[in-house]
């Protein structure tokens, strides 16, 4: 299996260091502050029973905890207000729409930042690149959402770290592969939110390294599976809407332990 770049860690801190700080704002750019999703990590949460969450046995807490890591967007969160120096490149309306730029320097080069929020008739879109000093613009964040709240993704490509090693590393780009992160739901008319998130590669042997599928009804009864590397079944939780519960845990797809909780 190919191994993701070593030096993807110290890339992404000094992404995440831009979206807090920044050099002196322009007065004539008043920053926006780009709406979120209808859909939020704290309904998904909120939507959980009592009784699983409050629930002392470590099976149904390790649901809990996963549901929560799965449902954790605070990356895209932070990134909704462009931080201060952002200048705007670009303003297709009076609606808010438009890109947001700004740089900062990395290892003797840099790197530029271009927010962009755009809407249609029927959904709304945000997209962030990064340019490495005057090369291709490189997308890291994809998101939309339907404008009626049924529908929506969240899309991290942590390929740009590989794109900026190969550009001025070349020896360590032969083992650097693409990384995702895939945040997806829908919600039914019946009111049942379908969630996944994937953690997906370029990878050509294991297309993805994990995936949870959670599926929530509206009295919180819902159930929970992790996929691991390969295709293979690792978890499977489900639950009543007072928070009661059962867990099994597969070994190459076949059982290998089980069991119930009660709230």
């Amino acid at each position: 299996m190919k191994k993701f770049s070593k030096f993807f860690i110290p890339l992404f801190l000094a992404v995440i260091l831009t979206f807090v700080t920044g050099c002196k704002k322009d007065d004539d750019d008043e920053l926006p502050t780009f709406a979120g999703f209808s859909l939020t990590e704290e309904e998904i949460i909120n939507k959980i029973p009592e009784g699983l969450v409050n629930s002392s046995d470590e099976n149904a807490q390790a649901c809990v905890d996963a549901i929560e890591s799965a449902a954790d967007w605070s990356s895209f969160y932070s990134s909704l207000t462009p931080p201060e120096g952002a200048t705007k490149v670009s303003n297709k309306s009076t609606t808010g729409e438009g890109t947001w730029k700004w740089s900062t320097p990395y290892e003797g080069h840099t790197m530029t930042f271009y927010w962009t929020f755009e809407e249609t008739s029927t959904q709304y879109m945000w997209t962030m690149q990064i340019q490495f000093d005057n090369s291709t613009k490189y997308n890291y964040i994809e998101a939309w959402e339907l404008k009626d709240g049924t529908q929506g993704e969240i899309k991290f490509n942590f390929g740009w770290a590989c794109i900026y090693y190969e550009l001025y590393y070349d020896e360590y780009y032969e083992d650097c592969e693409e990384l995702y992160w895939i945040y997806s739901w829908n919600v039914n008319a019946e009111g049942v939110i379908n969630y996944t998130f994937v953690w997906e590669s370029s990878d050509n042997e294991y297309p993805y390294y994990l995936q949870y599928e959670l599926v929530l009804n509206p009295d919180g009864s819902g159930t929970l599976d992790y996929y691991s590397a390969g295709g293979y079944t690792h978890w499977h939780y489900e639950w009543d809407a007072d928070g009661n519960g059962s867990w099994v845990w597969y070994y190459e797809n076949e059982v290998y332990m089980s069991g119930t909780w009660t709230a």
